[in-house]
Parts: structure tokens; sequence; C-alpha cells
């Protein structure tokens, strides 16, 4: 087997990558759920200036806010590209992000890809509320965005050589 790709003998659906079938047992929904509002808290103390700059009318709040609230977004769409496919919530929380294709940690192009469709005016909470119940129903745990980044969230412990 090439080098970066493994297979696993978990129980778990399999994932067809050319020759190579990858085997990842569904990640545990309450660590999802968990590392879901570790990220969602981030994000949201991050545009906690808006707030200020609304109290005290000042420039700097102002300006601060419009920083914060532009890394908060940035993060929004690349956390599960951050190193090892964690962001800092699925990190805590023992989880990664992980491409099918070629069994690699995500990209910040995949998490992008991932978070894609929460975006689109008047369905972005639907599709929401759709992730939410193919996380917890299904064989594998894999949401709308995973499907159309071909990613599957799973725990650490489940992929070879790394360790938190």
């Amino acid at each position: 087997m090439a080098a970066g790709h493994y297979q696993l003998a978990a129980p778990g659906p399999p994932h067809q990558t050319g020759s190579h079938v990858r085997w990842y047992p569904k990640a545990s929904s309450f660590n999802r759920l968990i590392a879901s509002i570790l990220d969602g808290l981030i994000m949201s103390l991050a545009i906690w200036p808006i707030f200020l700059a609304e109290a005290t009318y000042s420039d700097f709040f102002y300006f601060i806010a419009l920083i914060t609230s532009i890394w908060a977004i940035w993060y929004a769409f690349t956390k599960d590209g951050r190193e090892n496919g964690q962001s800092i919530g699925k990190k805590a929380m023992g989880l990664m992000v992980v491409n099918l294709n070629t069994n690699l940690p995500c990209t910040r192009g995949k998490s992008a890809l991932r978070a894609l469709l929460w975006i689109i005016p008047y369905i972005g909470g639907l599709i929401s509320l759709i992730d939410c119940i193919m996380v917890l129903v299904s064989d594998d745990g894999r949401r709308i965005g995973d499907y159309l980044a071909n990613t599957q969230v799973i725990a650490v412990s489940s992929y070879p050589g790394l360790r938190t």
C-alpha cells in the first residue's frame, strides 16, 4: 500500500477510493455535538466587539468588530482544515475530518465545501436540521456537507498514526 493510504478493519461502511477500501467507524454523536458547541462559542466570542461598538459608539471597537467578524466567518469555513483536520472543538473532543478521496486530514478547501450549503439563504437552517438527523441516523455519521466534499468525521483513535 502506498504511503498515506491505510486499510482499516474497524466495523463501519466502506468508502471506495480507487483500489482501496477504507472502513471508519461512526464518530460519537455526543462528542460531535460538544465539538460543535465549542466551535460555535469560539465564533460567537469573536463577534462580541460588535456589541461593544454599538454600546460605546467607538470607532476602535467598530474596527475590531470588523476584523473579528471576518475572522469568525473565515473560521466557520476553514475550521476543519486546520492541522490534522481538526477544528478547535474537534481537537478538544478527539475528533478529526478525513478526506475519503485521499485518506488524509481535511484541507481548508474541503472544509469550506462542507460548510457551503449553510450559507444558502432561507434553506441554510433547514439543511442544518437535516444534517443533525443524518448524523444521528446514518451508519457512518456523514451529513450533506460530508457527501458534497467526500469527507467523514471520525475519532482520532480510528486514524492510524495520529494521536492527540
